[in-house]
């Protein structure tokens, strides 16, 4: 079905700027992955646990296709 020009007009006015993070980021279950970490540092933090140079494993997943498999590690400070 063609979009009309005004629809086309709205969704890139209004609509396209609120994708821009979650299209680098993926879908919500992907974002639950930086909830999760930033979880993990406060708990560490309140418990007085040295994180720094720790390797960190990310897993997310969704009900489609698409999967976000990643490792990073923590830093001095």
């Amino acid at each position: 079905m063609a979009k009309s020009e005004a629809y086309r007009t709205l969704v890139a006015q209004k609509i396209a700027p609120s994708e821009k993070a979650s299209g680098v980021m993926g879908n919500l279950y992907s974002g639950s992955i930086f909830l999760g970490m930033l979880s993990g540092l406060n708990l560490a933090a309140t418990q007085t646990k040295e994180l720094a140079l720790q390797k960190v494993g990310f897993i997310a997943y969704g009900s489609g296709s698409k999967a976000k498999v990643f490792k990073g590690q923590t830093q001095p400070g």
